[in-house]
């Protein structure tokens, strides 16, 4: 069974991407959550999970308590 990857992702930074759970595999994305639903389900794609991919140049900081 593949997986969707970070190397998959690594083409949508800042975007919404929607994947696929049976196939794992991208199969809409977006700039917005709207644009990425349209996208998938112009494709036939109904039943996806959405995620918003990181900016891989944005750094996150941790602060602990």
């Amino acid at each position: 069974m593949a997986t969707v990857t970070v190397k998959d992702l690594e083409k949508y930074p800042n975007e919404w991407v929607a994947i696929f759970e049976r196939e794992h595999r991208v199969v809409g994305h977006g700039k917005t959550l709207h644009e990425a639903r349209v996208d998938a389900e112009t494709k036939g794609f109904r039943e996806v999970v959405f995620m918003l991919v990181p900016d891989p140049t944005f750094r996150y900081i941790l602060f602990l308590l």
